[in-house]
Order: C-alpha cells, then structure tokens, then sequence
C-alpha cells in the first residue's frame, strides 16, 4: 500500500523492485518503510510473486523484518572499535630502556574499551615517572575519560616533574570534564643514577618487594582525583632507595576484586605471591603471569573489571 511507503526511495528503485519481481518472482533487500504512525524504519524485506497453474501472478506475499536495533548495534560497535583503536594508539608501545633496570606495564580490558591506564612519562634526563590508573566504571565513557587524562599527564609532564604537583594539575583539568566519574591514580618517579623512588597517590597504592622478603606497602597519600576542586598530598612520603633484587608493583584493582566461581576474591596477598614465586624472572614474565593466574583464577567467570599491571625490576649495577 502507498501510504506504507516511506518516500525515500526514488522511482527507479521501485522500477527495479518491480522487475525483479515479475521476472524472477521475487526481489529481497533493505527498504525505507513507514508504519500506519507515520514513523520511518529501515526494513529488510522479501516479495514473492504468487502464481496459479497458469503461471499467471494472482498476488504477492511480501515478508519483512525491522533492522533499527541492528543497525545501532553496528553503529555502536564501530564507534567502539574506534575508540578502542585511538586509545590503544595512546598507550605506550614500547618500554624505556634503563640502565639496571628492568620494566614492563600490560593492560587487559573487561570490555572493548578500558577505563584503566599507564605510561611511562619522561621527567627530565635522569628520571622517569611511572603512572597506573583506573577510571571508575569500564567501557566507552570511562574508556574516552582515559583518553582525555592521559593526554592532560603527558602536558603536564613536559612543565612539572614533581609527583604530588603532577597529581594536582591531573585533578585540576580532570575537573573541568564535569563528570560524574573519578580516577584512583598512583604516580611515582623513579631517579635512575640515584635508585630514588619517590610518589603520590589518588586513592591507589603500590607495594615494593624488597629482595630480602619484606614487602612495603605504598598507601594511598590522597583521595581520588574527580571528587574536590583542590586535590593535595594528605601526607607526603619519603624517597626511597631501590636496591639490586628490589621490585615495584602497581597494579588496579581489577586483581584484587576478581571473584571465582566460589565467591572468593583473587585478593593482594595472592597477587604478591604471584610476583615472590617469580621473583627471578624477567618483569615482562612477571606481568603476563599475573594476567594468566588472574584469568585462571575467575574459570568460567567474567573479567569483573580491567587489569592493569606495571612492574619494575632493579637488576645488578
């Protein structure tokens, strides 16, 4: 019926339908159709001629399905892809050769698009800063946010070297997103002639396994960035030395929260062990290992949330 017809088509295309119709007996594709309220949707469509014994065409049989969900199914999948494609671009693509000093950071998302991150951020000759950070929330929106801070870190790099002030001038920009979300973040500096680490921390700690068993924990020194105005340091840490044998891990709470089939959760202390029963293994092993025990971990379970790891070894001089 004409009043069904959406009038996105040209005459030629209706010819052409017509055609097919008549010679082949039928003609299937994707039509523009309006429903009796007058709304246009996109339709996949069949029509079949109806012949008698004759072979004469007595009426048509036409068959079709709505392809809006789909169509924004796809469209939305490929924003997906695209954004997961720009935000891979950003995160780094190699690791800094150090003297002494082994490093190595992997990210494994829950969804297409991660809310996690980290760099390695160049702070002037000698040292360099060491960033780990978690979005709240995964998926597009925290994934674009990621984005966003990663390139506000890299700016402010260029002017400010100290850890706290690089955290302050992160919240002050994240602040003008207007956004409902907030980053735990931990930055560290890392002095390469000295062996000099020293950092602050959004509502994210770190821990350093010293070579002769004891483990330090790097408490979070201030809220999470996204929640005040005026973000600072509630206590700032003392430096410290990272002696041959020594090694730093920073990783999102993705590890520590992930659930297996019994409701049990993959928890700090495992995630250490994990690092103690590899301790002689390069970082880059270290780190993949702990991304295949935590996904052993869960079974048949879902990655609860993304995962990201940095680890930093100090070798012999």
């Amino acid at each position: 019926p004409r009043m069904l017809q959406s009038g996105s088509h040209s005459d030629e295309f209706y010819r052409e339908m017509w055609r097919a119709i008549r010679t082949e007996g039928y003609w299937s594709g994707e039509v523009w159709n309006r429903r009796k309220d007058g709304h246009v949707y996109l339709q996949h469509l069949t029509i079949t001629a109806v012949r008698n014994e004759a072979g004469e065409i007595t009426h048509y049989v036409g068959d079709g399905y709505d392809l809006t969900e789909q169509k924004q199914a796809e469209a939305h999948r490929a924003e997906i892809l695209a954004a997961r494609a720009v935000q891979r671009s950003l995160l780094p693509t190699d690791v800094p050769r150090l003297p002494g000093v082994e490093i190595w950071g992997n990210l494994h998302p829950a969804d297409s698009v991660s809310g996690d991150f980290f760099d390695f951020l160049p702070l002037d000759d000698d040292a360099i800063g060491i960033v780990v950070a978690d979005v709240s929330g995964h998926g597009l929106g925290p994934g674009l946010l990621m984005a966003q801070l990663l390139a506000h870190l890299r700016s402010i790099a260029e002017f400010f070297h100290d850890p706290e002030e690089m955290l302050t001038q992160a919240n002050r920009l994240f602040m003008r997103s207007q956004t409902s979300h907030f980053v735990t973040m931990f930055l560290g500096r890392f002095d390469v002639k000295t062996r000099s680490f020293v950092y602050a921390s959004a509502g994210h700690q770190g821990n350093i396994l010293k070579a002769n068993g004891q483990t330090l924990t790097l408490q979070s020194t201030g809220i999470p960035l996204g929640i005040s105005d005026h973000w600072t340091s509630i206590e700032r840490p003392t430096a410290v030395v990272l002696e041959e044998g020594d090694t730093l891990v920073v990783a999102t709470d993705g590890f520590e929260e992930q659930t297996n089939p019994a409701g049990e959760h993959f928890g700090r202390e495992r995630m250490l062990s994990v690092v103690r029963d590899n301790f002689t293994q390069p970082a880059r092993h270290i780190v993949e290992k702990l991304c295949s025990a935590v996904d052993e971990f869960s079974g048949v379970l879902k990655q609860g949330d993304d995962v990201t790891a940095v680890i930093l070894k100090v070798l012999g001089s």
